[in-house]
C-alpha cells in the first residue's frame, strides 16, 4: 500500500502542490505541479516517484471503492496552505446523479476524509460501511 498521506505532504514541505483523483469509469490522476500522470491503478499514477509503502489510511482501497459506487473523490495538498500550516487538505466527493458535493479542508488527510464521509452518511443511508475504511 503507498503512503499517500506521506508522500503528498512530502510534496508540500518541497513547495509542490499535488491532487490525486479517482472517479467512476475515469483513470487514477495525479497532478504534482507542472506534471500530470493517469493510470489504470494508483501504482501506475506513482511509478518512478519515490514512495514509503504503508501509512494508515489505504487511500487506494478508500477511492476505488467509492468510485465503483459513482463517487469521484479528490484530495489535494496546496504548498501554500501547507507552508502556513493552516488546512492545507482538500478533500472532495461528488455525484453526479443526483447532485451530491461536499468538500472540506483540514489539517491532516484523515480528518478531512472522515468529514466527507460522515456527510456522506448523513446524507444518504447505505454509506454506513465508510466508516470501516478509516
Amino acid at each position: 500500500m503507498i503512503d499517500v498521506e506521506e508522500a503528498m505532504e512530502r510534496w508540500g514541505e518541497q513547495g509542490l502542490t499535488s491532487l490525486l483523483q479517482l472517479g467512476p469509469g475515469t483513470p487514477w490522476r495525479l497532478w504534482l505541479s507542472r506534471e500530470h500522470r493517469e493510470g489504470a491503478t494508483l501504482a501506475e499514477c506513482f511509478a518512478g516517484v519515490p514512495v514509503r509503502q504503508g501509512g494508515s489510511i489505504d487511500v487506494e482501497l478508500l477511492m476505488s471503492e467509492l468510485a465503483e459506487r459513482g463517487l469521484t473523490v479528490l484530495l489535494k495538498l496546496d504548498h501554500e496552505r501547507w507552508a502556513e500550516r493552516g488546512k492545507p487538505w482538500t478533500c472532495l466527493l461528488s455525484e453526479e446523479e443526483p447532485g451530491f458535493v461536499v468538500r472540506t479542508d483540514d489539517k491532516t488527510m484523515r480528518r478531512g476524509l472522515e468529514a466527507v464521509l460522515a456527510e456522506l452518511r448523513a446524507w444518504s443511508p447505505g454509506w454506513e460501511w465508510t466508516a470501516e475504511l478509516l
